[in-house]
């Protein structure tokens, strides 16, 4: 970079307007540049042309036009590339969001299959996490001496199901839906387990999807519509949709539940008590 400014020369007439081309297009604000008078002032500075002598108007004017067409295109050139730029950030922002979104399918697709691998272990499909009750080992079984267990309180101990039968349940169905309610859709069905706390006669279609905003067209909270909860329209009365989403609610930490959850919740816990 020394060299080629050595080369270009310090008193070069063309390295000098490169220098002060913006500086004087200020300076005159669109009104005529007095060559006469500043190539005066070149000899006096000592400015030379590309052939070391003392410029003339004609030159001055022929350096001064040049000047101007290469930092045209100097500016052209920089502005495509910065162009390109910003186009391969743009390529590089949407191919690590394709990445992240292939990431978080496999992460969905590995906890899936935990999931059901809890399940097939567990006593309870509703609630994977419980673990199954140990098994006494029967009597002269070789094996590893496990350690002493703590006696358990025999009221608090899991019952045997033997020979119980499961009661039947009559599941509910769709309230009857009458007027401007009967032309509006019913919302796309619920994908997912049961959820904790759902009611044994409430069927699957009554939830909302999880999916679903939860949200009015005012931006507001539609309590009635919320994610993975059911929905007001499946039910005839208020009262039974209380019922309903009380105890769903109820399965839920407090300190995990959204901020409808627990408005929901307050409007109908009374109601879910009194159920219960």
């Amino acid at each position: 970079m020394a060299v080629l400014e050595e080369a270009s020369g310090a008193l070069s007439l063309r390295t000098w307007m490169e220098r002060h081309r913006a500086e004087i297009l200020r300076h005159r604000d669109g009104r005529r540049i007095d060559w006469v008078a500043l190539c005066r002032w070149f000899s006096d500075v000592g400015l030379v042309n590309a052939r070391g002598l003392a410029p003339t108007v004609r030159c001055a004017k022929m350096t001064w036009y040049r000047v101007g067409k290469w930092m045209e295109a100097r500016k052209e050139r920089a502005s495509i590339r910065a162009e390109e730029k910003a186009r391969d950030a743009i390529r590089k922002e949407a191919e690590l969001q394709a990445l992240r979104e292939k990431m978080a399918e496999a992460a969905e697709d590995v906890a899936e299959r935990q999931l059901e691998a809890r399940r097939a272990r567990a006593a309870s499909v509703l609630f994977p996490d419980d673990p199954l009750p140990s098994q006494p080992a029967p009597p002269g079984t070789s094996g590893v001496v496990s350690p002493p267990e703590t006696p358990v309180n025999q009221d608090l101990a899991p019952q045997s199901r033997l020979g119980q039968v499961k009661p039947a349940v009559t599941m509910l169905r769709q309230a009857p839906r009458y007027g401007k309610d009967k032309e509006i859709p019913l919302p796309p069905p619920y994908v997912g387990p049961r959820p904790p706390g759902m009611p044994d006669n409430l069927p699957l279609e009554a939830l909302m999807p999880l999916d679903a905003s939860g949200l009015l067209p005012n931006g507001g909270f539609d309590l009635e519509q919320l994610p993975g909860l059911p929905r007001r329209s499946f039910f005839e009365t208020k009262e039974a949709w209380y019922r309903s989403v009380y105890p769903m609610l109820d399965a839920i930490p407090r300190q995990n539940r959204s901020v409808p959850e627990k408005l929901l919740y307050t409007v109908c816990a009374s109601v879910g008590r009194r159920a219960q």
